[in-house]
């Protein structure tokens, strides 16, 4: 069972490396059937989902999209394909919803900005280098700006990755060869409490979702923690609403989870304590 996650970054080689170790390893690759479904979740178009993810959304778009929706059913379709084992997973934010699996290996793969210039022009087609370079710098920022917001300032931090791949001098052969590598240590193979962990969070995920969903719930600061102690389905929920009845609501909303069993529920009614 393995579970690799890559960032994802224009003209390091990224695509090349991935799809290499699916087709090298026999695992499911994230491809275009999650952007759909994200797209039929937030009544988007495919390529305004993606646009959206990676921080690069039109002005319509920001003002049509429900983007705290996207990034919710993004990190729910995320954990769920890494609890199901056997997927390379490029992008998405994935080296970061996922760095607390043990058994998750955690890819960055890099490259000078020369180089990657160098490869940009080659693939999209610009007639002079500084074309690409702008090009290169452009999507960089709107990354930065879109992983900052959701990770915060030390999201690009070395520390935060079990490998780094800097392909100035690496061929994505490589690159799949050392991934390989790394995977045959005892470390990244899962065990029972680290696939726990990984379904507790999947299940979290869709409790949150699914709150987002109901509009008795939806701008509400409700925490969803789901139990890694032994009782898988148990889930807490923490936080404030306004009225007694959006507490129930809550409850019933999350009991209606597939994979649910039991729920805690410690959100707290503001009226009319706050009031008073």
């Amino acid at each position: 069972m393995t579970v690799i996650a890559m960032t994802r970054e224009l003209g390091t080689l990224g695509n090349d490396i991935a799809e290499g170790l699916s087709r090298e390893l026999g695992l499911r690759l994230v491809t275009h059937e999650t952007v759909e479904r994200l797209a039929r979740k937030t009544r988007l178009h495919s390529s305004a989902v993606l646009r959206c993810i990676e921080g690069k959304p039109t002005l319509l778009e920001r003002w049509r999209a429900d983007l705290g929706g996207l990034l919710l059913y993004a990190a729910e379709e995320i954990l769920e394909l890494a609890a199901a084992d056997d997927v390379v997973i490029r992008g998405w934010g994935a080296t970061h919803l996922l760095r607390g699996a043990a058994h998750v290996l955690c890819v960055r793969v890099c490259a000078p900005l020369e180089v990657r210039a160098s490869r940009v022009m080659q693939l999209l087609g610009f007639e002079d280098l500084e074309q690409a370079r702008n090009e290169v710098r452009r999507r960089d920022a709107a990354r930065e700006a879109a992983m900052r917001r959701r990770f915060g300032p030390c999201w690009e931090q070395s520390a935060r990755y079990d490998l780094v791949l800097n392909t100035e001098n690496m061929s994505a052969r490589r690159c799949v060869a050392r991934i390989r590598q790394a995977l045959e240590s005892a470390e990244y193979r899962p065990t029972r409490e680290s696939r726990a962990y990984l379904r507790a969070l999947a299940l979290a995920a869709k409790a949150r979702s699914a709150l987002w969903r109901h509009p008795a719930t939806a701008k509400f600061p409700i925490l969803v923690e789901a139990d890694m102690n032994g009782h898988p389905g148990n889930v807490e929920l923490r936080g404030f609403v306004a009225y007694e009845n959006q507490r129930r609501h809550a409850e019933d909303v999350v009991g209606g989870v597939e994979g649910v069993r039991a729920v805690s529920n410690n959100l707290r009614a503001m009226w009319p304590h706050f009031v008073m």
